[in-house]
C-alpha cells in the first residue's frame, strides 16, 4: 500500500505548490499593474499624456478588470482629443460599474464632442439621476382625498447646466473595493 500512497503524496505536494505559485503570480501581476497605474497618474499630473496612455495600457494588459485603469485611460485620451478611444474606455467602465455617476458624465462629454447630442443628453440625464440622493418614501395620508386643483400649473423642473468640473484621477483601487473620490474630465466647451 505504501508504494501507491507515495506517488499520490507527491502529486498533492505539486498541486499545493502550483496553487501557491498561482497566488503569488497573481499578486505580483496586480502589484505590477498598480505600479503602471501609479506611473500613469504621475505622467498625467505632469501633462505627459503619451506616457500616461502607455502606462495605463500596460496596467490594463496586466489586469483588465479594474475599472480605474480604464477610467483614467479615458480621461487621458480625452485630453489628447482621441474621443473615440475615450469613448471605448468609458464604455468599458460603464459596463463594469453602470451606477457610477461620473462615468455617465464623462460619456456625455465625449458624445457631445462627437456631435451625438442624443446620447450626450441620455448620459447626462443618467449622471443627474445617479448623483441625486435617494428620496425617502413619503407616508400616504390616512384619508384618500384628492388634492384641490391648483390655479397655476407647477413649473417644469429645470436641470442646471453643467458647470466647471475639477479634473482628478482616480487613486489606486483599494483591495477589493472601489476607489473613493470623484473623477471627471473638463466641463462642456
Amino acid at each position: 500500500m505504501q508504494s501507491t500512497s507515495k506517488p499520490i503524496q507527491i502529486l498533492w505536494i505539486f498541486a499545493i505548490l502550483g496553487i501557491l505559485g498561482a497566488c503569488t503570480s497573481a499578486e505580483v501581476t496586480r502589484r505590477s499593474a498598480l505600479s503602471y497605474f501609479n506611473a500613469g497618474n504621475q505622467s498625467y499630473a505632469r501633462q505627459d499624456y503619451s506616457s500616461a496612455v502607455w502606462n495605463y495600457r500596460q496596467a490594463i494588459d496586466l489586469d483588465s478588470g479594474v475599472s480605474s485603469f480604464h477610467y483614467n485611460l479615458g480621461l487621458t485620451l480625452y485630453q489628447l482629443g482621441d474621443f473615440e478611444g475615450a469613448l471605448e474606455s468609458f464604455q468599458t467602465v460603464a459596463e463594469q460599474e453602470p451606477r457610477q455617476p461620473d462615468v455617465h458624465y464623462n460619456l456625455a462629454l465625449v458624445y457631445h464632442k462627437l456631435y451625438r447630442t442624443d446620447l450626450a443628453d441620455r448620459h447626462y440625464g443618467m449622471y443627474q439621476n445617479l448623483s441625486q440622493p435617494p428620496t425617502q418614501p413619503q407616508p400616504k395620508p390616512a384619508a384618500a382625498t384628492a388634492p384641490a386643483p391648483s390655479a397655476e400649473p407647477a413649473p417644469p423642473e429645470v436641470s442646471p447646466a453643467p458647470g466647471p468640473q475639477v479634473r482628478r484621477l482616480l487613486p489606486p483601487p483599494a483591495e477589493g473595493g472601489t476607489p473613493p473620490g470623484r473623477s471627471e474630465v473638463p466641463s462642456w466647451e
